[in-house]
């Protein structure tokens, strides 16, 4: 019997904290509520298109996907790769940390998501240049200008 009220406790901590992550990234918290729903925003909450989803349904690659997942999630949020690990390992101690703690919902404009938001970027039209490691054109100059 009281094991099974701290599981239920649990539960519903962990119900709340994903509500609590849907509102601080600006979605509905009853979507936590909705089984398939919830991890569809979850998913694009970290940034990545839905339809990845279907990964879940192998086996194997199931447990690397959550793993990223949660590795992103923790992005979006400003936090660092330690604390996407303790989002897979101890959900329940991190997620409620995420959820109450003073976390911000940085979404894809977060310095992590600079992969995606270059690729649509049009770069410069120059003969001679390069992208740099921030992924900014660098011009190179003739030696006939020096």
């Amino acid at each position: 019997m009281g094991f099974d009220f701290i599981l239920l406790s649990i539960f519903l901590l962990f119900i709340a904290s994903i509500w609590t992550v849907f509102e601080k990234a600006g979605r509905p918290g009853w979507y936590a509520l909705i089984p398939v729903w919830n991890v569809y925003q979850l998913v694009k909450i970290a940034g990545m298109r839905g339809i990845s989803m279907l990964l879940l349904l192998v086996p194997i690659v199931s447990l690397f996907y959550i793993f990223g997942l949660n590795m992103r999630i923790a992005r979006a949020f400003g936090k660092d790769q330690g604390f996407g690990i303790g989002l897979t390992l101890l959900g329940f101690v991190f997620w409620p940390m995420l959820a109450f703690g003073d976390a911000e919902y940085h979404g894809q404009d977060h310095d992590d998501f600079d992969q995606q938001r270059h690729v649509n970027e049009e770069k410069p039209a120059a003969k001679d240049g390069y992208l740099d490691e921030n992924g900014d054109w660098i011009e190179e100059v003739p030696i006939s200008e020096w």
